[in-house]
């Protein structure tokens, strides 16, 4: 039969090693202080408003070791996360905005969430909240909705939505 074994674990309680590493480690330090993601190519780059020396080799052993810009369909996917996270912000702004559920209807893409027997201020307010939260939890890539935020001035079509959803930009 099967021999089942397990082996000691050492439990070493010393502090993490102090030398400077050129790797990124996201639990101690903010990643996009270093890194930018071109939102329109999807590839990480050294962030250019970093003063920190140690950007671009954090930029080069990070995004290399881990191949950030080569693992096939990463690319794709962050280009399509910022579509999503477009088209969500849009649907947000026009249900904010609507005034009844008529004009609703013109933002609603799930129509079987539309409940007419709830009066329309509680039923936007509620939908406003689920779309809040799927832009906040639900959706994958959070960095994109991230450089949507930090880079809005550099695209018109993102400083427009956010001028007209300015809450969004604390989610």
């Amino acid at each position: 039969g099967a021999v089942k074994y397990f082996k000691k674990l050492e439990v070493v309680n010393a502090p993490p090693p102090t030398e400077v590493n050129a790797f990124l480690n996201p639990r101690t330090q903010d990643p996009m202080r270093h890194l930018w993601l071109g939102l329109k190519t999807g590839t990480m780059i050294a962030n250019p408003q970093s003063s920190d020396p140690q950007t671009k080799e954090y930029y080069a052993q990070t995004v290399g070791i881990l191949k950030l810009n080569e693992r096939p369909g990463l690319l794709e996917t962050r280009k399509q996360a910022l579509e999503d996270y477009v088209k969500d912000l849009k649907h947000f702004i026009g249900n904010k905005q609507s005034q009844n559920y008529t004009q609703a209807l013109l933002h609603v893409h799930y129509p079987d969430v539309v409940d007419q027997s709830v009066a329309f201020p509680g039923w936007r307010a509620k939908l406003l909240v689920r779309l809040r939260r799927k832009i906040k939890a639900e959706r994958h890539h959070p960095t994109v909705w991230k450089e949507m935020i930090r880079q809005q001035a550099l695209h018109p079509e993102l400083s427009a939505l956010f001028a007209q959803a300015p809450e969004a930009l604390k989610w």
